[in-house]
């Protein structure tokens, strides 16, 4: 069949009629030409019935089964120029709609959003300009995520552009470095590198070298952000940052951009300093070269060169030449304090705690106490440009963590009083944990917008489906591999938003965290021969603050949060790597944290840790007869004064609650049967007395914790959220007994953030202990635990049996770190002082961050 364009009415269009013929024939031919009214053979031009035809072929992939025939015969104009025009005119139709998000279109169709599949037509600068304006206006509401999903519906409304268009890859770039910098803005870097390497990708097809340049420096920075998050892939993320500083300081030394060759090169020493010796001849040349930047004083007020001084100011930290430092941070400080970016914002965090350091190194606590003061308050600014969940999994909680490790460091260093050391250690850990329950306790929606992120999500995935198959066709593997794995958290992402009903993350107007006690008040709380050891964290060192009943007293460790990172992971993969990694943290931390308690003397220990050191089995190395002398009883709260917030209790298990998910799960079958021969009572329904079994698959994939999940048994239709679990308080028992799967193999390490909010549920809703591990056992590991702990609850209190159970494990698998994974949470069998304090006692606003003040932790 023959469908000829210049036989139809004026109102009919050949492009109809294509897909309605190819239902009945194999091939068609069209004859093209152009017409006009009567005369049908004219010059066909790109115009509204070309493009249609074309789409109309390729949007139905028929291009195999239709033949394109051109015919037309303009007698006024040169024969030649009307072939040329003609053919010129049908592959340029062809080719637009080639360029159409066809897969796109066909699914908005399939899924009834017919408003956004007309939208997906309709490509042009002038409506991606209008969304971009629209993305501003969000910006200055500080509405993120929606300003982002604009500048996503404004890329996908811009025109496909040709490698010869400059000015379109120009704005195709600019667009991609703008997204990179909002996720940057909302703690999501590994998304940023998405769009800072198609913006480098594409600033270098049009030739623009210092928009490159921005791009490839922007890239190397969300690489910095990410090795914060990841520390134990530190070394290899900044490896490529470096290659990205490099290239970036190549490029301004050929376009002689002097303030960007500065701060680059300042940039990339920073890097070069955590990957090399400083004695290599490639960085000290380097360094001596960023050194002829440094002024001879200060105040410094231009970027570039506050960073280079900036640079040099860390390196002389580094090397132990504190009072140059001190020097070197102070004229930099001017230029980071006056900017406005978020950015600098915590720069000027940074440089005050390094301040700070310095201070201390030089025996100066006071002005350690003040820089660190100034820090806090700039760190608090920065809070208000972000939503809860990625002010406390960015860089934001981050520093705030060594803030209060400074802070009690500076109190040490200055002789301050135990109480006010305990009160500024207490007081570092509450503030962080409260700040992750901020998602509960005020309305945050406008800003976290979570249907903004869904769609955000969805018109991003076909971009990176595409650059994996572009990827995967060129042959690299690296990128391919790091592209399959961001397309599937993007989906996993995807389906969990899509999933998430009204409710998932209600406020809380009745939480109160426990009052943070300080002093005699809170020793009250403790017997004889309990101590209580809180530990912070930070880039310099661990700092451990030791209370028993009638002192508190500070010691200082090596282990950085970072290396305690790298060292948790070894522990939990086994093998001779976890074997070198117990050594080296029993001798830089266990060993001289037992030889205290041994002095006290201690018998039982409750260990706080922030969550940059919390990821170790601290719990169980320190309660293990192996560290030395007799062993302790441990247990773990998230700050001491729960002490006071918990119910007093013996630790005696009088009952079992069992549902028909825990009673039939492999990790509790021996338990059960123990607990029934012993003739022991198990029921269905937990009361304040009893034992609850709990068995859990964990989805901990969403970044904010408050919206984990939890299903109760792989067969369970619902899952709840952790905010409504908070809300809800179901764990109506004394002791909870919890064993869990991951619902994903990548999830297999239960986040220290999520296990302290699972135990606030536990303690919120009346429970005194929460027994857990901290990474996914193997059924069989976890029913000799659970089997071991039900012969030895007759022998003492609940902490008792625990301690008892690990040894025992520890003793008959010993190559196996699994005995290292449970961890009791809560005061059920701590022996309890013989007077009791009077419960929750008022506390005046400014001694506790979540009761609403805002003290700092080194002004207790």
């Amino acid at each position: 069949l023959c469908l000829d364009a210049g036989h139809y009415h004026p109102t009919e269009s050949m492009a109809d009629k294509i897909s309605a013929v190819l239902l009945s024939l194999r091939e068609i031919l069209l004859h093209v030409s152009r017409g006009v009214r009567w005369d049908s053979d004219h010059v066909i031009v790109l115009n509204d019935d070309l493009r249609a035809t074309a789409e109309e072929i390729v949007r139905g992939d028929y291009l195999s089964r239709v033949h394109i025939g051109l015919d037309y015969f303009d007698a006024s104009i040169n024969r030649l120029a009307a072939w040329v025009i003609g053919v010129r005119a049908m592959q340029k139709a062809l080719l637009l709609a080639l360029l159409e998000p066809t897969n796109r279109l066909r699914d908005l169709e399939a899924a009834g959003d017919y408003t956004a599949r007309l939208a997906a037509t309709d490509k042009s600068w002038e409506n991606a300009a209008v969304h971009m304006d629209f993305a501003e206006r969000h910006r200055a509401n500080r509405r993120v995520r929606r300003q982002i999903a604009e500048m996503m519906t404004a890329l996908s409304l811009a025109p496909e552009v040709a490698p010869d268009d400059r000015e379109g890859l120009g704005r195709r770039a600019h667009i991609c470095q703008q997204l990179g910098i909002q996720h940057i803005y909302i703690e999501e870097p590994e998304v940023a590198v998405d769009w800072f390497s198609e913006a480098a990708k594409l600033s270098e097809m049009g030739a623009f070298p210092g928009d490159r340049l921005q791009a490839l420096k922007e890239w190397a920075g969300a690489l910095w952000a990410m090795a914060r998050q990841q520390p134990e892939q530190a070394d290899s993320l900044l490896e490529q940052a470096s290659a990205l500083y490099a290239t970036a300081l190549g490029l301004a030394l050929e376009i002689n951009e002097i303030p960007q060759e500065r701060q680059t090169r300042a940039l990339l020493l920073r890097t070069r300093a955590r990957l090399t010796a400083f004695d290599d001849p490639d960085f000290v040349a380097l360094r001596e070269r960023n050194f002829l930047e440094v002024p001879r004083k200060g105040p410094v007020n231009e970027f570039s060169v506050a960073e280079a001084v900036a640079v040099e100011a860390e390196l002389r930290l580094m090397e132990g030449d504190f009072a140059v430092a001190r020097i070197l941070l102070e004229m930099a400080m001017p230029y980071f304090e006056e900017s406005t970016y978020l950015t600098d914002y915590h720069r000027f965090t940074e440089l005050q705690l390094q301040l700070a350091q310095a201070w201390l190194r030089l025996s100066q606590p006071a002005a350690a106490s003040e820089s660190i003061e100034k820090a806090r308050k700039k760190a608090e600014e920065a809070r208000a440009f972000l939503d809860y969940g990625a002010f406390n999994r960015g860089q934001g909680a981050l520093l705030l963590r060594r803030m209060a490790c400074a802070g009690v460091r500076a109190l040490a260093a200055a002789g301050s009083s135990g109480d006010m050391l305990l009160t500024a250690a207490e007081q570092g850990v509450e503030r962080a944990a409260y700040y992750r329950m901020r998602g509960v306790l005020a309305d945050d929606a406008s800003r976290r917008d979570t249907a903004a992120e869904a769609d955000v999500i969805r018109m991003r995935l076909p971009i990176l489906e595409q650059r994996l198959r572009d990827a995967e066709e060129r042959g690299d593997a690296p990128e391919a591999e790091r592209l399959r794995a961001r397309v599937a958290r993007d989906q996993d992402r995807l389906a969990w938003l899509d999933s998430i009903p009204d409710g998932n993350l209600p406020l809380l107007r009745d939480y109160r965290p426990a009052p943070v006690l300080g002093g005699d008040r809170f020793r009250k709380c403790l017997a004889g021969n309990t101590a209580v050891l809180h530990l912070l964290s930070d880039e310099y060192g661990t700092v451990a603050v030791i209370t028993g009943k009638d002192a508190s007293v500070a010691m200082e460790s090596a282990l950085t949060e970072g290396e305690a990172a790298r060292l948790a992971e070894q522990i939990r993969k086994g093998g001779d790597a976890a074997s070198k990694a117990l050594e080296r943290l029993r001798t830089v931390l266990i060993a001289p944290i037992v030889e205290r308690l041994r002095q006290l003397p201690a018998d039982f220990l409750v260990v706080c840790a922030d969550i940059g050191i919390s990821g170790l089995p601290l719990e169980a190395l320190l309660g293990s007869a192996d560290s030395g002398g007799p062993a302790i009883r441990t247990t773990r709260l998230t700050y001491a004064s729960q002490l006071d917030a918990v119910p007093a209790v013996s630790g005696q298990l009088s009952s079992l609650a069992v549902d028909a998910t825990a009673a039939n799960a492999p990790e509790f079958t021996d338990l059960l049967r123990i607990w029934k021969d012993a003739q022991r009572t198990v029921t269905d329904t937990p009361t304040p007395g009893s034992g609850l079994l709990l068995r859990v698959v964990l989805n901990q994939l969403p970044p904010d914790p408050l919206y984990c999940r939890l299903r109760f048994g792989s067969d369970a239709p619902a899952e709840l959220t952790v905010s409504q679990l908070l809300r809800d308080k179901p764990w109506q028992a004394g002791e909870i007994l919890m064993a869990w799967d991951a619902a994903d193999a990548a999830q297999s390490r239960l986040r220290p953030e999520l296990a302290v909010l699972l135990w606030e549920v536990a303690r919120l809703s009346g429970a005194s202990a929460l027994l857990m591990p901290a990474w996914a056992q193997d059924p069989q590991r976890a029913a000799a635990f659970f089997a071991a702990l039900a012969q030895h609850l007759d022998e003492g209190g609940f902490i008792e049996a625990v301690g008892r159970a690990r040894e025992d494990m520890r003793q008959s698998r010993p190559e196996d770190p699994g005995w290292m994974a449970f961890t009791c949470w809560g005061t059920a069998g701590l022996p309890r002082p013989a007077e009791e304090p009077t419960a929750n006692p008022s506390v005046p606003e400014a001694e506790s961050a979540g009761n609403g003040g805002e003290s700092s932790a080194v002004s207790p």
